[in-house]
């Protein structure tokens, strides 16, 4: 399957709803790293939009889950986070997503992608060390859920190294 069958596209209305129910679940400790006790909708959607830009993650008409891009300036830095939803986990929609979002990215003047996952997610880690991530360090207790901390471990792909293992293919 290639990445040509998923779509990242502008987050719909239904697409806020469900995350803001995903986030009052509590079933995915990523948010508690960036938001406060609850919020309703709107303060969700308003702390959601500071993470930077929103995609949404589908195939066809299914929304699978949520892709945030963070850019910065100086050096062309993009900050990128993915968060599937559990029934589309495990499935290969992840590389997917880095990599048709790695495309749009390196075509432009980004000159590093930055991807920060917690140090126990393994499937994630390994992912994206087979994708030619380099492991820039760990980030000790840095996210606290459930009254323990949690550290996360920080990635980075270069253009150099983007160009030499991914342009003109269509998999991870």
């Amino acid at each position: 399957m290639t990445k040509d069958t998923m779509n990242l596209t502008n987050l719909t209305s239904d697409n806020l709803k469900t995350l803001h129910k995903l986030y009052q679940s509590n079933e995915y400790p990523i948010w508690s790293r960036h938001f406060s006790d609850f919020l309703n909708q709107e303060q969700f959607l308003e702390e959601l939009s500071t993470l930077g830009s929103l995609l949404a993650v589908s195939e066809g008409d299914v929304f699978k889950g949520l892709l945030t891009v963070s850019l910065k300036n100086k050096p062309k830095l993009a900050h990128i986070s993915l968060l599937l939803l559990k029934e589309h986990q495990h499935k290969g929609l992840a590389p997917k997503a880095i990599l048709q979002i790695m495309d749009y990215l390196f075509k432009g003047e980004t000159r590093r992608v930055v991807v920060t996952v917690s140090s126990e997610d393994e499937r994630t880690t390994s992912l994206l060390r087979k994708g030619h991530f380099t492991q820039e360090g760990k980030l000790i207790k840095s996210c606290y859920y459930n009254n323990k901390y949690y550290d996360e471990t920080r990635f980075s792909l270069s253009r150099e190294k983007y160009k030499e293992y991914y342009q003109n293919k269509k998999e991870v």
